[in-house]
This record gives structure tokens, sequence and C-alpha cells, in this order.
């Protein structure tokens, strides 16, 4: 929908319903906990059910018992109390041997069904999971759904469930040995803390438009306490009418939707400029994320010296968002005798080489299942190969990235554009979010897709025998790694050794 149409739109709902300024969407109809006795019951049948499953104590097959249990209860539409019961029990057992994502996921199927606090749950079932984390792989998977969680509670404004959770996140993230994860986790208390009072005069504050809705320093207050909380169009409204002369330019901007990219880049301009100013970091990663998305958007149709500027700017919000964040390197984790789907692949030095001279599709798999937003950096030097193939993952689809000497191509759509450099490596890092791709060269955006990605495919000749790995491939010739890393955004990721 159109800016102006949703600004239009957006202000008769401030105007005629301003008690629900602050309301999240309704949720589905959920059902209330089954009670003990008919728990009691199913639980017999389940474990009746799946009595050999039940018992093998390893933790391998513990962990498939809980996948198994929390896809039957997925399936299970007409009994209340075994599908509540399925998801306890896949819960329980997955915390017990150690599979944080299926717990998390558990909990999360019995919140959308049933009449309980998710989030609270979820922080229990965590918390109690800490003492059991057995490695530093196991702690570090804790302390990311710690933190995952803490940033859901923050969203709803649970603040008592997200401190709860800091001090475990930085017991797990200190076990895993990990500096980056334990920096965040440290700082998660302050954020918090910020986050709540900023919380509070956002609610003082819809209550003064309740009253008087031109008031400007109430629309100034709301407006940024709901653009870091990402409703955004509500935010641009209020910030349109606020007290804030940087954040009402910019605000007013966006909302006109400019189609011109020079008109689009101002945007992001103006968003830069009140982002310099702010001295909240919460709320200045905020303005920065607006102007990011402004840039973005234009970029593809600037040139020059200007084009060169945006670029420069993205170049710098990128760095920003990762220097504190753990990427991961998967050259480490890669082993061409076990992964190696075609082709001669072999480590000379800490480099993954592919020489396979006159052959066809060849691929390595990458022992990893990527979360659901990241970053795929990587690092090569093309000698003589015809081109790369980079096997990607969104939720539980794979798809591929081709990227040839001098087009980019993905399911439907490709992009002239000079990739390799001739005299040495070259840089791309592949983002991959909920619904779009963008791929970048030495630092400079050169291909963006948008849309569902579960619409794109591998083709055929290029598939790997696990589904839900990312991997790569070469066509004929040469070609050398020296990095390959992952970046996670959000979601969990795991290894799969």
């Amino acid at each position: 929908m159109p800016l102006h149409r949703i600004r239009l739109l957006g202000l008769v709902v401030l105007l005629v319903l301003p008690p629900t300024i602050l309301a999240q969407d309704a949720a589905p109809q959920r059902q209330p906990e089954p009670d003990a006795a008919a728990q009691k019951q199913s639980k017999k049948v389940i474990r009746d059910i799946f009595k050999e499953e039940y018992s093998k104590k390893a933790p391998a097959d513990q962990q498939a018992l809980a996948k198994k249990l929390l896809q039957q209860g997925i399936d299970t539409k007409d009994d209340a109390p075994t599908r509540y019961v399925l998801f306890q029990e896949s819960m329980e057992i997955a915390a017990k041997s150690g599979d944080v994502e299926t717990a998390m996921a558990a909990v999360t199927e019995t919140a959308k069904a049933y009449e309980i606090d998710g989030l609270a749950l979820k922080a229990k079932t965590l918390i109690g999971m800490i003492s059991g984390a057995k490695s530093a792989e196991a702690a570090g998977a804790l302390a990311d759904a710690c933190l995952e969680v803490i940033d859901e509670a923050v969203r709803e404004e649970k603040f008592d469930v997200a401190k709860s959770l800091v001090p475990k996140a930085e017991t797990a993230a200190k076990a895993s040995k990990d500096a980056a994860k334990t920096l965040s986790a440290q700082k998660k208390g302050k954020e918090i803390a910020d986050l709540q009072r900023e919380a509070q005069k956002a609610k003082e504050a819809a209550k003064t438009l309740e009253v008087n809705p031109a008031d400007p320093d109430a629309n100034l207050t709301l407006g940024r306490f709901l653009l870091v909380k990402r409703e955004v169009e509500k935010a641009l409204l209020l910030l349109s009418k606020g007290a804030d002369p940087l954040l009402r330019a910019a605000a007013d901007k966006e909302l006109a939707a400019p189609t011109k990219p020079k008109d689009q880049a101002a945007v992001g301009d103006a968003w830069w400029e009140a982002a310099e100013r702010e001295k909240n970091i919460i709320i200045k990663a905020a303005l920065l994320g607006q102007a990011k998305r402004s840039y973005e958007n234009a970029l593809a149709g600037l040139s020059g010296i200007v084009k060169t500027r945006i670029e420069k700017r993205i170049s710098e919000l990128d760095l920003r968002g990762m220097q504190q964040e753990k990427r991961l390197n998967l050259l480490s984790i890669i082993d061409p005798r076990r992964d190696a789907v075609k082709g001669n692949w072999l480590f000379e030095g800490k480099m993954l080489v592919c020489d396979a001279q006159g052959s066809l599709d060849n691929r390595i798999m990458i022992p990893l299942t990527p979360p659901i937003e990241y970053d795929l950096l990587i690092v090569a030097q093309k000698n003589d190969a015809h081109g790369l193939q980079v096997g990607l993952l969104s939720g539980d689809n794979q798809f591929t990235v081709t990227i040839w000497d001098h087009v980019i191509q993905i399911t439907g759509q490709e992009k002239k554009v000079d990739v390799w450099n001739s005299d040495k490596p070259t840089s791309l890092r592949l983002a991959i979010r909920r619904d779009s791709i963008s791929v970048n060269v030495d630092d400079k955006p050169c291909f963006s897709w948008n849309g569902d990605l579960g619409i794109l495919d591998v083709n055929p000749a290029w598939r790997v025998p696990n589904k839900y790995v990312l991997f790569i491939g070469t066509h004929p010739g040469k070609m050398v790694f020296s990095k390959i890393e992952l970046l996670p955004i959000s979601g969990q990721w795991k290894k799969l050794r």
C-alpha cells in the first residue's frame, strides 16, 4: 500500500481508536490448558505408542524423539489434550538432551495453540538448561537462545522476563568462551533499563494523545519508541507531528513515498542527520536502520559521486552492525572427505581448493544449518574456473545464487556486473533476509532480489544429499577459497557435527 494511503488510514486509526495505539494485532483463538486428568491419559497413550523410542536414552536418540513428538503435535489437529502433551513432552525431552532449538520450537507451538505465557515458559526452560550445557558449543547455542528471547520479551514489553534472562545469558556466553556473545549479554541489562524507561514515557505520551492528538512532545516521544519497536508506519505518522524538526523532516520525506533515487537518498540523509545528533544508543540504531533501508532502495538508480557517497555510508552502517557480532568460520568445519559431493576438493594450508579441470557441477556441503537471516561472506580467487554456485537456505527451502564472470543470477532474474578480479581475490557478501537477498562484490552493492524466498530452488544438477545445509559449487577449473564466514542476524543456527 502506498505510504500516502497508509498515512490517511493511520490517522483515522489514531484519531478514532487512540486507546489501542500500543495494542498488538489480535492473536489467533487459543484453547485453555487441558486439565490434569486429560493430560495424564494422553501421556500414557503417547508413551505407549512411542515405547521403543522412549527406551533409547542416548542424547542423539532423545533429540530425535523430541523432534518426532514436536512434529506429531503440529500434525495433530483434533485432539487438544494429546496435542498439548506432545508439545510438552517434546519440550522436556529436548531440554534434558540439550536440543535448545527443538525445546524453543515446542514452547512456541504450545503458546500458539494454548492459553499459556510462552515467553515465561521459554525463559524457565532456558534457565533450567544452562547448568546442563556440556560443551562450549552447547553453551553458545543457549546464549544465543537467551539473547533472542530477551529481545522477544522486550518487544512485548515484558521487561521482567527479559531481565531474568540477562545473567543466564551472560553465564552461558562466558561458558561458550565467545567474547562477542559475552559482551552482548553484558550490555543487555542497560539496554533493557533504557527501553523500560522509554516504554513508560511512551505510555504516558499515549494517554496525552487521547486528550490532545496534536501534542508535539507526546507525538515525538511515542513515535521514537514505536520506531524502536519497528512499528514504522505508526511511528512515521507520529514523528511527522512531533516536536523534533529533524525527525519531523525525515518522517515527512519518507511518508511522501518518493520514487526517484535521488529523493530516496535524501530520505536516507534525513534519517542519518537525525541519528548523528541522537544520544540514546537504541534510538540511534533505529534511526540508522531507517537510513540504511532508504539508501539501499535508492542505490540501484544512482550514479557517479552520489552513488559512491551512498555506497560508503551503507558500508559504514554494515561495519557498525558487524563490529560486535561473531562471525562463524565455516572453512574450519568443512571436511572434504565427508562433505564433497563431486569434484577434487582439498585444503592447501588453510585455503579450500577445488581443482576440477573438465568436471561439471563440482560441489561441497558446509555442515551447518543457518539461521533465518544471515550474511554469508566468501573471499575467493577464481583462477580458471567458469563461475561459482552458492547454495543457500531460507527456512527449509534450499536454493542457489549463480555468480558468473559478468552476471549474477537467481531464479527468474539476472544482472550484468563485473564480478571477479583477475589479479586478486574477490570478496562477496550475500545477505539473506526473510523476504530479500542482496549481493555485494568487494563491498559494493551489485544485486538484489525481493519476494518470497520459498519459490526459489536448486537446479537438479546441483542438488546435494542434505537439503538443510549450505553448499558451494564451481564450474570446470580451479577456485581457491581463503574465507567462508557466516554472520548470524536473527534466528538460530546449528552445526551438524
